[in-house]
């Protein structure tokens, strides 16, 4: 009879996480590794790569809480007022508008302070694995056309889901504005397949 189980091993440099359906085979691996490389065993993950792991029935939590923490002590940001958003989502900033400032050491200072206090009203969020989860995989993605005023490059992003965890996401501003003449001459062929015309 043989028994069925999956095995992960992450390594960076000299930092290994184990993770296995079956718990033996965790120790006979870590008992290996022990007597080939003489490694310390430091128990139930709980920080990795500034990423703090917490654990419980439901499922596990992945956060940088204690980075940000760490970094919001450094900066003297720990007691300040969080923001919710660094800056006016609606804003599209372009290169003919306002007048540019010959001094701009005090603006990035400004700029990095928004950020720090967003970081403070943001610090626990991180990404939930339920673990009573399906396995059905699922995306989403939105599409901003001409994003950028001055170089009317579009905006693109996406997200997947397995089952309620998020596991990949990425935005990005396309490369070059070619994308955009023949995204629109796509979406005129599908308007016109889609009408009938």
């Amino acid at each position: 009879m043989t028994s069925s189980f999956v095995l992960t091993t992450i390594l960076y440099v000299d930092d290994i996480i184990l993770a296995s359906s079956d718990a033996n085979q965790i120790q006979q691996i870590k008992g290996h590794l022990h007597s080939t490389f003489q490694i310390k065993d430091l128990g139930s993950l709980r920080f990795f790569l500034g990423l703090e792991v917490a654990r419980n029935q439901s499922g596990i939590l992945v956060t940088q809480r204690k980075y940000a923490l760490d970094l919001l002590q450094e900066t003297g940001f720990l007691e300040s007022k969080p923001m919710r958003c660094p800056m006016v989502h609606t804003t599209k900033l372009c290169r003919a508008e306002g007048t540019a400032l010959e001094d701009n050491t005090q603006y990035r200072r400004l700029d990095a302070h928004k950020i720090l206090r967003y970081v403070k009203g943001c610090h626990g969020q991180g990404l939930f694995f339920p673990t009573n989860s399906s396995l059905k995989l699922s995306g989403f993605a939105d599409l901003d056309w001409e994003a950028c005023p001055d170089t009317r490059r579009s905006l693109t992003g996406f997200c997947m889901f397995l089952g309620d965890a998020l596991v990949s996401w990425k935005s990005k501003m396309q490369v070059s504005s070619k994308v955009t003449i023949r995204g629109t001459t796509a979406r005129w062929h599908l308007n016109r397949k889609v009408s009938g015309s």
